[in-house]
């Protein structure tokens, strides 16, 4: 099936000075009938570095580190876009053109300086794509298709001097369609200042007008063939993703494209209540298998009592078994505590058994010291024995001596124990 590539730009509604709230992209607004919110939770946001929009991170929506689009867009501005903001108030000021000057948060509101917003999307709710927003393969697909088209802009911006740089944008799944909205600063520096300007920053890039011999006007400007050549980009890249694409524009009728975003919202609204009106059509013609469905119901109900009254009776077996098992745990328990009193018992009687071996190396340390005494007292005996028989061999010396000279006599002994004689 050919399907048409949407892609448009706009800045705020035409009859409004203001450009588009930050809200809306971000969901921070009261619920729209075009918007299911709950998909919003499948949007991804990509949002620029504060300090260098060359550079950038994405997020879901739920994303707690994510900032509001508001939040984030302060902040660049405030970092960014201020020393160019300054300049112009100074020149206000000194012409007295204070009517002119305002602080930095209405001038970014302010349809001439705030974001120019670009519109993604392949194909209109009446083509019937398949898409599941729940489904991650379906949302991958339409993620790296989106994200190309951005790697598209931003090589062209490099390619002309950076002259645009993306500011943030979200890609939204909670609507009819999968869509991109991609907001972007334009830049030309002035007096060493980088300032906002969509028509100075694309001359300084060197993008020529349409027909050079003409000057610039509404219907020839630079514009229009920046607009042309990303057209290009944008339908090849939604080529290599898959689709049979419709490149020549639409001339026949008010395409979805040339709609404002009030008008494309309610183009949406109106299409999705045709579906809804083929919808009931459809009930209306399925009623009869619808009754039949309620037989079959029936016969469903009567299964189901069955099933019931089988849970009914596998519960009270589990709660049976939830009590054995209570039970058991009990038993297991108390064997354990058994098991550490025995535990403990077995300490004891080894501490027991330590004492008991402690005291028999004691007693043989005892009877080692008794036998030693022992050994000692025999050799005193010994001793004693010897020095007594020594003592009878002069005895028996001394006696032979008297009765041989008859000079002396044995009178007894003296104090010592030694015999004594008397001449």
């Amino acid at each position: 099936m050919r399907v048409r590539a949407t892609r448009n730009n706009r800045r705020g509604l035409k009859a409004s000075t203001k450009g588009y709230s930050d809200k809306h992209n971000d969901r921070n607004c009261p619920p729209q009938d075009h918007v299911d919110p709950s998909l919003t939770k499948y949007n991804v946001y990509y949002m620029c570095e504060h300090g260098d929009m060359t550079k950038g991170k994405w997020f879901h929506h739920g994303d707690p580190e994510r900032p509001t689009i508001e939040e984030h867009r302060s902040a660049v501005y405030d970092i960014v876009v201020r020393p160019g903001y300054q300049m112009q108030q100074d020149k206000y000021k000194k012409k007295g053109q204070y009517r002119y000057m305002k602080s930095l948060e209405e001038w970014r509101k302010d349809k001439k300086h705030c974001p120019e917003e670009t519109y993604l999307q392949v194909g209109a709710v009446r083509d019937n794509i398949p898409f599941d927003p729940r489904s991650k393969a379906d949302r991958q697909r339409y993620f790296n298709m989106f994200r190309d088209y951005l790697k598209e802009l931003r090589a062209w911006s490099s390619q002309h001097g950076g002259c645009v740089q993306i500011l943030d944008a979200s890609i939204q799944f909670d609507e009819a369609m999968p869509q991109m909205h991609v907001d972007v600063l334009w830049f030309y520096v002035e007096d060493g200042v980088l300032k906002i300007g969509q028509s100075k920053a694309l001359e300084q890039a060197g993008v020529p007008l349409p027909d050079p011999s003409k000057p610039r006007d509404e219907t020839n400007n630079r514009k229009q063939v920046f607009d042309a050549e990303m057209r290009e980009r944008w339908l090849d890249v939604v080529e290599r993703h898959g689709f049979d694409v419709i490149r020549e524009p639409d001339r026949s009728r008010t395409a979805p494209h040339d709609l404002d975003k009030a008008q494309t919202i309610q183009m949406l609204i109106n299409e999705e209540e045709r579906r809804r009106d083929e919808l009931k059509k459809e009930v209306t013609a399925l009623t009869d298998v619808e009754l039949r469905k309620t037989a079959h119901l029936g016969r469903l109900d009567r299964q189901i009592e069955s099933v019931s009254a089988e849970i009914t009776l596998i519960n009270e077996q589990k709660s049976n078994a939830e009590e054995e098992c209570q039970r058991l745990r009990r038993s297991v328990k108390d064997a354990e505590e058994k098991a550490q009193q025995a535990q403990e018992q077995a300490s004891r009687a080894e501490r027991q058994a330590r004492q008991a071996e402690e005291r028999a190396r004691q007693a043989e340390e005892q009877e080692r010291q008794a036998q030693e005494r022992i050994t000692q007292l025999e050799r005193q005996k010994r001793r004693l024995e010897k020095e007594a028989r020594d003592l009878g061999m002069l005895v028996n010396q001394g006696t032979q001596i008297q009765q041989v000279s008859g000079m002396a006599s044995y009178t007894g002994r003296d104090e010592q124990g030694i015999p004594t004689v008397k001449r």
